[in-house]
């Protein structure tokens, strides 16, 4: 009796360490793969952000290539749809959220910031963008990634 008592106990034991054990390689799966699935979709942001800088130029207005570089925010000109005009696109911190703004000039001759689009991105993370209609008395356009 004292030996099927012995055994119960050693299996029930062996039993209760695999299932922590699957319970932890579950829990630490999940975190991995959200950390690897951020850290691509920040790459992936960093990768847009960097092509973008790279094609910076002289606006057709004749702007300075860059037109704001601080702490929080740089704005530069570049032609980032391939249309042949030079866009004006700003990156700035809004909290912990990195944001693009772009203002596509029209018009002849050019004007400038009579289309604003905003893309949210969390750091390492997108989220939909949600702000106001009307930032710097342009109407917004929310586009979601």
């Amino acid at each position: 009796m004292i030996e099927v008592l012995i055994g119960t106990s050693i299996f029930v034991l062996i039993v209760g360490v695999l299932t922590l054990f699957s319970r932890n390689i579950w829990v630490y799966q999940s975190y991995i793969s959200t950390g690897l699935s951020l850290s691509n979709e920040g790459r992936a942001a960093l990768k847009t952000m960097t092509a973008e800088i790279r094609t910076a130029s002289t606006a057709d207005t004749g702007v300075f290539v860059i037109a704001l570089a601080t702490s929080s925010a740089f704005t530069f000109y570049s032609d980032i749809d391939d249309d042949g005009l030079k866009e004006k696109v700003r990156y700035f911190l809004n909290g912990s959220s990195l944001q693009k703004g772009v203002l596509k000039p029209t018009g002849s001759p050019l004007a400038k910031r009579v289309i604003f689009n905003l893309y949210g991105f969390k750091i390492f993370a997108r989220y939909k963008a949600v702000v106001s209609p009307s930032i710097f008395g342009l109407k917004a356009k929310i586009i979601s990634l």
